[in-house]
């Protein structure tokens, strides 16, 4: 970089600096006491930008000069508009999971949150156990004594066209450890998908493990259940046979992670941590599985 000369004002700084621009030459200027050095980047250019300054101080207001400002303008923005470009092109071409996440790009994995959260503090607030938690189950249900319960079977409300009952029991959680290790699991295989899938695809392998994982569970214990695991272990599915047959997407999960999963999974059935929804668990994972394998929310079909 090369100074090659001062002037005295600012105007007339910015003014020469734009004409240079016209040309190529890229310039800085510093201010110095009342002065304004001009320095030129590429030594190649020196030489030229020497004698414009040098035209330029001769008469300052010349055509050549005066008419290059707007010329400077229209090529500052034609560059803005290069490097926007090519800055989108660049995280397009970013491996989507090693985007940093920002809320707003996660409306499905945060809504999931907040809305379990919500429903499992007004389901704790109630003072019957049997109030907003059967409305929310797969099919209403009431207590026949002690330690029963009753409902219609078939699922009524449903074919009566109370679909959102095939989805809803993935709110209800029943205490604050249940929640907690829900969320937690629900927020990191969130983050990673909802990013790779976009939104509404993530939201339709949500609802499809959910539907699919309550019902398995409500024909295997009947409809008191509730929690988001059985879509947690489907989007461990998802994650973990995507990763095997589509090693491009750079989401393959590490091997003690899926021996862990799937080891936790075998615990539940033993009963030693108490009631469990193993059917959804099951269902869930081979849902999601499934939903990888065939690769319809990528956009790869495998036969």
């Amino acid at each position: 970089m090369r100074q090659i000369g001062t002037l005295d004002n600012a105007e007339n700084a910015r003014l020469f600096c734009e004409y240079l621009l016209t040309k190529g030459v890229t310039t800085r200027t510093d201010r110095n006491g009342s002065d304004w050095e001009i320095w030129v980047f590429d030594e190649h250019h020196v030489e030229t930008a020497r004698d414009a300054f040098l035209r330029f101080q001769e008469n300052p207001a010349a055509e050549e000069f005066v008419v290059s400002a707007q010329a400077a303008e229209q090529l500052r923005q034609e560059q803005e508009r290069r490097v926007a470009a090519a800055l989108r092109q660049r995280r397009r071409n970013q491996p989507r999971q090693t985007r940093r996440n920002d809320p707003a790009d996660l409306p499905v994995t945060l809504t999931l949150i907040v809305v379990s959260i919500i429903v499992t503090i007004a389901i704790s607030l109630e003072e019957t156990r049997f109030g907003l938690i059967t409305d929310l189950s797969i099919t209403s249900y009431a207590p026949a004594g002690l330690e029963h319960i009753q409902f219609m079977p078939g699922l009524p409300e449903i074919r009566g066209g109370q679909v959102w009952r095939l989805f809803t029991p993935i709110f209800t959680h029943f205490g604050p450890l249940h929640l907690l290790m829900n969320m937690i699991i629900t927020y990191q295989f969130g983050t990673l998908l909802e990013s790779y899938l976009r939104s509404w695809r993530f939201l339709l392998l949500v609802l499809f493990i959910a539907a699919t994982s309550n019902l398995a569970q409500y024909y295997w214990s009947g409809p008191t259940f509730g929690g988001m695991s059985g879509v947690d272990f489907g989007l461990f599915g998802f994650l973990w046979i995507n990763g095997h047959f589509n090693p491009a997407s750079g989401m393959r999960l590490r091997q003690d992670f899926v021996y862990f999963m799937l080891g936790f999974m075998v615990l539940c059935f033993t009963g030693i941590i108490g009631p469990i929804a193993n059917a959804a668990h099951v269902m869930g994972l081979v849902s999601g599985g499934l939903a990888a394998f065939l690769g319809i929310l990528v956009g790869k079909s495998r036969h």
